[in-house]
């Protein structure tokens, strides 16, 4: 396929074509404003198309001078239609509407150039910036991605940075309405842009919704957004900086006016975009013309692998042979199991047989075996009790140790009567002495002082009865006051108990009351017994997903019934909890059934995690007739019945009414654990005979669980309650009033106390006097009588009051002596009696150890016997095993061989020896292994090869085909974008020139824009309002007020064949008169009112005095901003 000759507008401008992405494509605006972009519809002006016959030369073929003429003939078809549109704008003068996005709602900047900080809000139409420095426009580029050097403000970004400072930040508001908004569900209907610039010259970006919230960081998404808003910042036109429009105002030369006609309209871009495009189109056809070699040596690689196949396809009868070799092989090895199987499920018969021998050998031997133990049981039966005998010893070795310490008591007390009597035979001796001694010294004073002697021994006398008296009345003073304590601490001791009886009676009262509400809450409600609000409970777990396979089921108690009410009473106590309790399958339900719970007031139910396992539990029941828990319940949920088996194993426990029923019932059944119900009892049998005996706890009164079971009898648990209520309540009364007594007793205790200590201190006090009175009479009798005989006496009184203490203490002594033998005698009684039942108990134990002897031996024989035989029996039940397992194993080997084999080859009935068919086999594989071996690769090898050399060679051809296709339509699609390229340019060009005229005529001038494509200049032509009667001019022959009216003429022609909503233009007026700059202003104010959905900032730096504003027309003065740093 031949290169296609490139379009370009003639031969020495090729090499000077500029470029700008095809994405970026704008078009024109039509009368109605919409712009084709991104896909959307786009209404384009209805234009003649020149006339050709199919014969001519597409538009992109004709010479430069050949579409000058086809222009020419263009513009007269189409300047009336134009000119009337024109017209009738002008006479119509309706206003533009308002654009709903793409415009610009305000400029921040901040630590920018030479502003710290410096907002303006725009208006949506026009708006004049007066005063104002184009550090305006410059933040306005470089937030929308602009790079410095379009600016003409500086080199780099950091030099936009306000002096002294460290960063620079610009942000920019653009309005997102409407149906063309930019992601309006993110963003809302103000895109917030703000690019900050940091000193080291880089810089980010932060694109954030209408709410401030940061949308995204990206460059990109800001390029997006700008394209589909339209926002064309790299366009010459759009924003036009003070150095580009002083440049563009003061040039002159055409062929600067034609390249800025061409890059604003975008017009260059293309072109150079669909030399591109021509470019790679070459490329793809060079690489086409290269597909035929391709193609060719795919061909002969397919041709040759072909050959290869033919030679190996040979080989294909020995591998149906060996496939047909391998198929007997397989079901040789089935015929191999299937003996193998035979072989081992003969020995497994054998094996199973020896085990029904061991079994009935060991079944015989088990009965002697319990005969035997049963033999040693009558025995030891007929042995007397060990417990009775043991506390018959236990008293016994207790009363001889009371006994021996009362003899040793008793030896002690004879003791010390021996050291009294040598201690009175002392006393008497020495009294008899002294009195002698006195009565001779007293023979000799008789005469003198007997009288007065007489009457002082009187009064001492005297003395001696009063305090004799003295301390008979304190002795009963303390003896009242002992007695009175004793009789308090009796009270206090009746007080507390009392007391204790009053609160166990009102905690009673208090359960009973609690247990009637709460029997009477159950007749309303049948579930109030399982908890609160438990209704909601279930219908919150019906209403919501579990993860386990059912749903969580309970209370479990709804599904539970008592056959018998009368094994209630334990039943509630060992099942209550778990009745009352929820279970679930899957563990990960258990914390949202726990939420449910707490939500409802049952934060303290139980979840039990059971997961669903219907098992046969029938196996562990006892026989038929002995009565268990589960035998005497009906539980509806085959979940929840194994719930209580795990639990409570309720299947092996037994049922009894008293202990000695439960234990009989563990003798006979082999169980090891039951329940006695009349005693609260629960009874464990060990495996060495032992038993274990535990109070059931009985379930309070107000206990939940004291509901459960009641059934329809509910009204008979209120009235027992009740019943019971009105007996404790007479126990409690009973209870208060012996508090009520011992109180009001203790109450007078702290008086009648004073009062008995008061006597005691007074009869103290008295007892006291009267020593001291007799002390003084005793020594005032001293000193009457002889000085010798006084000292005789009060020796002999002295030695009389230590013999009357001997004495005293004599007499004590011999009625402990009494005491002791007193209590010694029924001890040695007790000791007679119980070594003549311990003798008597010895003699019947050695009869019945004779018989107990003989019983066990035989059972120890037995027991041996059977412990052998059940050796024999685990080696020949651990051989049934092995066979089983290996007769499975068999049948699955046998089974997976089968299936394998149907897989290969249906059955083959009779094959021969696996041995006679790997020998044919392996002389086959070595023949095909030396075919392999010449032609170094299999024969599915060789097959793939030349399925793959085909499918190579018809994919490289389709590919090929399909690439040629393409690059036709890609041709025949850029031949039609290149004639729509001249078509457009032709439009731009009438349209820049109709719309030049009409602005002109605005002042009354005359004028005409001429485009000279083939030598790329556009020049303008004016003629004033006072030159009417002359020529049109050159622009360079205007004046400067002139020249630049007519220059922002056509820089108003330019902005309406662009698309982009907004126009920046800076100083446009510095070479303006006071007229001409009137007139533009009013002209520019107009234009911009009558443009559809754009927006103008134009920046001056005078005021608008004597201009009339429109209402769509914003004015923003700006004071100068503090140079911090030069303008650049």
């Amino acid at each position: 396929m031949a290169k296609r000759p490139r379009p370009v507008e003639d031969a020495s401008d090729a090499s000077n074509a500029e470029r700008l992405p095809s994405k970026c494509v704008r078009v024109a605006n039509d009368d109605n404003g919409r712009n084709a972009r991104n896909g959307k519809t786009h209404k384009t002006p209805k234009v003649s198309t020149p006339a050709r016959s199919q014969s001519s030369k597409r538009m992109w073929e004709l010479t430069p001078e050949e579409l000058d003429l086809e222009e020419e003939d263009f513009e007269r078809r189409e300047f009336e239609r134009m000119q009337g549109r024109i017209e009738q704008r002008r006479l119509n003068g309706s206003a533009g509407a308002v654009a709903d996005g793409g415009v610009i709602e305000y400029l921040e900047l901040k630590q920018f150039m030479c502003h710290g900080h410096l907002k303006l809000d725009f208006g949506p139409q026009t708006n004049f910036i007066i005063g104002g420095k184009s550090a305006v426009l410059s933040g306005l580029t470089i937030a929308l991605g602009g790079k410095a050097t379009w600016t003409g403000r500086g080199s780099g970004l950091k030099s936009f940075i306000r002096e002294g400072q460290s960063a620079a930040e610009v942000t920019v508001g653009i309005r997102n309405r409407g149906e063309d908004a930019f992601r309006p569900e993110v963003f809302g209907e103000t895109i917030n842009v703000t690019r900050t610039i940091l000193a080291q010259g880089a810089s980010t970006y932060k694109l954030q919704d209408s709410n401030g919230k940061v949308v995204s960081r990206k460059r990109a998404d800001m390029t997006a957004m700008c394209d589909h808003l339209n926002i064309q910042v790299d366009n010459p036109l759009t924003v036009l900086t003070q150095d580009a429009a002083r440049q563009f105002l003061s040039s002159s030369h055409p062929r600067h006016k034609y390249e800025f006609f061409m890059k604003a309209t975008l017009l260059t871009q293309l072109a150079h975009e669909y030399e591109l495009i021509d470019e790679k189109i070459a490329q793809a056809q060079r690489f086409a013309e290269g597909g035929r070699e391709t193609l060719a040596d795919l061909e002969q690689k397919r041709d040759a692998a072909n050959a290869r196949y033919a030679q190996a396809e040979r080989a294909r009868d020995m591998e149906g042979k060996k496939e047909q070799l391998g198929a007997e092989l397989a079901w040789a090895h089935v015929a191999a199991k299937q003996t193998e199987l035979n072989e081992i499920n003969q020995k497994l018969s054998n094996a199973q047989a020896h085990l029904r021998r061991v079994d009935h050998k060991l079944e015989r031997l088990r009965l002697r075996h319990n005969l035997a133990e049963a033999a040693v049981r009558a025995a030891e039966s007929d042995l007397p009790d060990q417990e009775e005998r043991a506390a018959l010893e236990e008293e016994k070795v207790r009363l001889n140790d009371e006994a021996k310490r009362i003899t040793r008591e008793i030896q002690e007390y004879k003791t010390e009567q021996n050291h009294m009597n040598a201690d009175l035979t002392s006393h008497n001796n020495r009294i008899a002495d002294l009195q002698g001694k006195i009565d001779a010294d007293a023979r000799k004073l008789q005469a003198e002082s007997q009288a007065t002697l007489s009457a002082s021994q009187a009064l001492i006398n005297a003395c001696k009865a009063e305090l004799s008296a003295a301390d008979d009345h304190l002795d009963e003073a303390r003896a009242a006051l002992e007695d009175y304590k004793a009789s308090m601490d009796e009270a206090e001791t009746r007080l507390q108990e009392s007391q204790g009886d009053a609160r166990k009676w009102r905690v009673q009262l208090k359960e009973l009351d609690e247990g009637v509400a709460r029997c009477q809450a159950q007749q309303l409600n049948g579930l109030a017994a399982y908890g609160s609000n438990i209704k909601s409970v279930i219908q919150a777990i019906r209403d919501e997903k579990w993860a386990g396979k059912s749903a969580p089921i309970g209370p479990l108690g709804l599904f539970v019934d008592l056959k018998d009410k009368r094994w209630a009473p334990p039943l509630k106590s060992m099942l209550g909890n778990t009745m009352m309790s929820f279970a679930v399958s899957d563990a990960r339900d258990r914390a949202k059934l726990k939420a449910i719970l707490n939500k409802t007031g049952n934060s303290r139910t139980s979840i039990i995690i059971a997961p669903i396992d219907i098992f046969d539990y029938s196996g562990g029941e006892p026989a038929e007739d002995v009565l268990t828990i589960l035998r005497v319940l009906n539980i509806s949920n085959a979940w929840a019945l194994r719930v209580f088996i795990n639990s409570h194993g309720i299947e092996r426990t037994g049922l009894a009414r008293t202990r000695v029923e439960a234990e009989t019932l563990l003798t006979k059944s082999g169980l090891s654990f039951a329940i006695a119900a009349d005693d609260m009892l629960s009874v464990r049998s060990w495996a060495d005979g032992g038993r274990y005996t535990q109070t059931v706890p009985i379930v309070p009164k107000n206990d939940p669980r004291r509901t459960l079971f009641a059934g329809n009898d509910l009204p008979g648990e209120i009235r027992r309650m009740k019943e019971e209520r009105v007996l404790v309540e007479k126990q409690y009364t009973n209870a208060a009033n012996a508090v009520k007594d011992a109180e009001s007793l203790l109450s007078d205790a702290p008086r009648h106390l004073q009062r008995l200590q008061q006597t005691q201190r007074e009869a103290k006090r008295a007892q006291n006097r009267l020593q001291s009175q007799l002390r003084a009479r005793v020594d005032q009798h001293a000193l009457l009588a002889p000085v010798t005989v006084a000292g005789f006496e009060q020796a002999k009184a002295e030695e009389e009051a230590r013999k009357a203490s001997v004495l005293q203490q004599f007499t004590d002594l011999v009625q402990r002596v009494g005491e002791k033998r007193a209590e010694l005698r029924p001890l040695a009684a007790r000791i007679g009696e119980i070594q003549q039942e311990l003798e008597i108990q010895d003699a019947e134990r050695t009869d019945i150890k004779e018989s107990v002897l003989t019983a066990t031996e035989a059972f120890m024989k037995a027991e041996k016997h059977v412990a052998a035989w059940e050796d024999k029996r685990e080696e020949a039940q651990e051989a049934v095993n092995t066979l089983l397992d290996a007769v499975q194993l068999r049948d699955e080997e046998l089974a997976t061989w089968t299936e394998k084999a149907q897989e290969i080859s249906p059955r083959i009935e009779n094959p021969r020896s696996v041995r006679a068919i790997e020998a044919r086999m392996q002389s086959l594989v070595n023949t095909l292994a030396q075919h392999q071996k010449e032609q170094r690769a299999s024969l599915e090898e060789i097959s793939r090869e030349l399925s793959d050399a085909e499918a190579e060679y018809k994919r490289v051809k389709k590919f090929y085909k399909d690439l040629n296709k393409l690059l036709e339509a890609a041709e025949a699609a850029l031949d039609e974008r290149r004639d729509k390229w001249c078509m457009f340019r032709m439009y731009m060009s009438l349209r820049c020139k109709m719309q030049f005229s009409y602005h002109l005529s605005c002042r009354a001038y005359y004028g005409k824009v001429s485009l000279k494509h083939s030598k790329r200049e556009l020049t303008l032509e004016v003629r004033t309002e006072d030159q009417a009667s002359t020529s049109m001019k050159d622009t360079k022959a205007l004046s400067g007020g002139e020249k630049s009216f007519s220059t922002i003429c056509f820089l108003l022609s330019l902005w309406d064949c662009i698309g982009c909503p907004v126009r920046c233009l800076d100083e446009f007026d510095v070479f303006m008169d006071a007229v001409n700059r009137k007139v533009t202003m009013r002209m520019i104010m107009e234009a911009a009112n009558e443009a559809h959905r754009k927006q103008y900032i134009l920046i001056s730096p005078q005021a608008l005095n004597g201009v009339k504003l429109l209402p769509s027309v914003k004015v923003l003065r700006m004071s100068d901003p503090d140079r911090g740093q030069d303008e650049q």
